[in-house]
């Protein structure tokens, strides 16, 4: 998992963990049989508020498509394993916002008393739990301890203000694990799979940029026209239609 400003996300999120995942399969490894990554919530939609916002702060390696692209590359190494007795256990965790345990407990008290909450289907709401208040660094530590020797292969998002004790792993025999069958057929074309999620990415990116260059140029028009005040509340109610048309239609929209 990367993070930070000097972050690349394409090579340690996609590439290193592509790697990892491709020396763990090899014949000639018999020693690494359980895999526990950390991705994020949102990976999925590119028209996502989550995944736009970190997608332009870090425009050159996309950080929402190589979170993605490392989870498929780990699903294609395992699905690759066909001795069912060396099969390749994982989790893959989705992780809501985070915050540090100082921030989390002093802004968020309540939550910070509580258990997690898991779901499937990448179907957080930005604007639910996931976003604010999402989770602290130290509750996805223990998600990623309690799923540590979980047998199977499953991909869950995870935040907090739930009922699941932190230690608690028992849950996932409940859970739907990954059908890999596909991620079989698309390892004959693996440079086509990456350049389209890449491409999608960085073309939702783009229609935000769009659309909030032609916001603002009807802004300034309306200003001239209407002036100050009467153009600056008919700029917001603009923006506002925007956001509610952007959110109904393409910010839960799933691209794969």
């Amino acid at each position: 998992m990367a993070g930070g400003e000097d972050a690349d996300y394409r090579v340690v999120s996609y590439q290193g963990l592509a790697k990892f995942a491709q020396k763990a399969t090899a014949v000639e490894c018999n020693t690494i049989r359980h895999f526990v990554v950390i991705s994020t919530a949102w990976c999925t939609k590119p028209y996502s508020i989550a995944s736009l916002l970190f997608n332009t702060l870090y425009f050159d390696t996309l950080p929402m498509a190589s979170y993605y692209l490392g989870e498929q590359a780990l699903r294609k190494a395992a699905a690759g394993v066909t001795d069912k007795n060396s099969s390749l256990n994982y989790v893959i965790l989705r992780a809501g916002g985070l915050n540090s345990d100082e921030r989390y407990a002093e802004k968020y008290p309540d939550a910070a008393t509580m258990g997690l909450t898991y779901q499937q289907g990448d179907t957080f709401d930005f604007f639910g739990i996931a976003g604010r208040p999402g989770m602290s660094r130290s509750q996805l530590a223990n998600a990623v301890l309690s799923a540590v020797d979980v047998e199977g292969q499953y991909t869950v998002e995870v935040t907090g203000s739930g009922n699941v004790d932190l230690n608690d792993s028992s849950f996932y025999q409940e859970l739907r694990q990954d059908d890999n069958s596909k991620a079989v057929i698309a390892n004959n074309r693996d440079d086509d799979d990456d350049t389209a999620v890449f491409d999608t990415h960085t073309q939702a990116v783009k229609q935000l940029k769009n659309t909030a260059i032609a916001a603002s140029l009807g802004g300034i028009a309306m200003i001239g026209i209407y002036g100050w005040f009467q153009g600056l509340v008919l700029l917001l109610s603009l923006d506002a239609i925007i956001i509610l048309l952007w959110s109904r239609f393409f910010a839960n929209k799933q691209a794969y």
